[in-house]
């Protein structure tokens, strides 16, 4: 069987809470991946919680 090289792009619009909007795009790139990756540890030290994540993109293409 053939073998393919895809690559995947995804973006997420994400709700969350955190103390201000620097703060909020830093935790949500950091700790997104499809689901929320953040454990309760990390909301209590860092001060924030993600509460909703969508799926807004969701392409793939072929590499040569």
């Amino acid at each position: 069987m053939p073998t393919y090289y895809v690559g995947v792009v995804r973006s997420y619009k994400v709700h969350i809470e955190a103390e201000d909007p620097e703060k909020a795009q830093e935790l949500a790139a950091f700790f997104i991946g499809s689901d929320d990756a953040s454990t309760d540890e990390e909301r209590m030290q860092f001060n924030f919680k993600i509460q909703k994540i969508e799926l807004t993109e969701n392409n793939s293409f072929l590499f040569d």
